[in-house]
């Protein structure tokens, strides 16, 4: 666990992380040998080009707008909302908006 996670502690994932113009911004909340918890904050017009996971991915918007690019379709993620990848499918992430978002890879 990531030494800014407490146990006992109310935290907010939106928080972990801030915006650096021009850069998307990671922090691994949380990883072991089932579960990956990474927070991202987006600047405006950055991307995360095309990839793929080796297991289903939660990603969820937390603030701001994004787009979600998977196995051909383009989907437009708004915060509150949340997008499931299946496991190995190629994606990629492209901010509207300053885009804070958090995304769990079950192994």
């Amino acid at each position: 666990m990531n030494e800014a996670i407490k146990p006992g502690v109310v935290f907010k994932l939106g928080e972990m992380t801030s915006v650096q113009k021009g850069k998307i911004v990671n922090m691994h909340v949380f990883d072991n040998e089932h579960v990956e918890v990474v927070t991202m904050t987006f600047d405006e017009g950055t991307a995360l080009g095309e990839h793929s996971c080796p297991g289903t991915g939660i990603f969820f918007a937390l603030e701001g707008e994004g787009i979600i690019g998977c196995e051909g379709r383009e989907f437009v993620i708004k915060a509150g909302e949340q997008f499931v990848f299946a496991k190995g499918a190629p994606h990629y992430v492209k901010a509207r908006t300053v885009f804070k978002t958090a995304f769990v890879l079950l192994k």
